[in-house]
């Protein structure tokens, strides 16, 4: 939020913040009753950045939130994506720039970004490969224990967090050896799998 978490703007916005917030988080950096003020809003892109995994800018033009964020994103090594338009249009100036000066590629469906970011391997139900998992100790059968039984085919690291009870430094020790022996992969959004097949 570029605002106190307790503001909404603009207050038109109240019922999506409410489906936000029945599905994930709504955060801000800001204090209480903070109200939004212009300057806000770069530094509230900045998080938003850090936060994703990758950025799709459909359309900006050469000035705006849409581009700092594209840039700041760009800056931290995240995967930027740009839907191209007419030249002569406002609102494609900022994505043919980004496209154009390689700080975005170019994409004109979601495939492209799913390739790119290989979010299709994860989509496909195949059988884990259970015989892999003999030569982990106990802490490390219960983290595989928990990514089998859970309905999703992967979990959060804040899931993983709460189900396990281990603290942020154990769980951060023991999902690095699971990587390491190629039981659990790394996936997009922070979120932890088991390898499959």
């Amino acid at each position: 939020m570029g605002s106190g978490i307790n503001i909404t703007y603009p207050a038109e916005h109240s019922r999506m913040r409410d489906k936000i917030i029945s599905n994930g988080d709504v955060i801000s950096e800001f204090p209480l009753d903070t109200s939004p003020e212009k300057g806000h809003f770069p530094m509230r892109n900045r998080i938003i950045a850090g936060l994703s995994d990758a950025l799709l800018v459909v359309e900006s033009d050469l000035k705006g939130g849409a581009i700092i964020t594209a840039n700041l994103a760009f800056d931290y090594n995240k995967d930027v994506f740009a839907v191209p338009g007419r030249i002569d249009d406002t609102y494609s100036r900022g994505t043919n720039y980004l496209i154009k000066s390689n700080i975005a590629s170019l994409v004109d469906s979601a495939s492209d970004i799913c390739n790119a970011m290989n979010w299709g391997s994860t989509l496909s139900k195949k059988a884990y490969q259970l015989e892999m998992f003999t030569d982990l100790d106990e802490n490390e059968k219960k983290l595989t224990d928990i990514l089998k039984n859970s309905e999703n085919d992967s979990l959060t690291i804040d899931e993983i967090h709460y189900l396990s009870g281990f603290t942020l430094g154990e769980l951060s020790t023991i999902l690095l050896n699971l990587e390491f022996k190629n039981v659990i992969e790394n996936l997009p959004g922070s979120r932890y799998g088991l390898i499959k097949k």
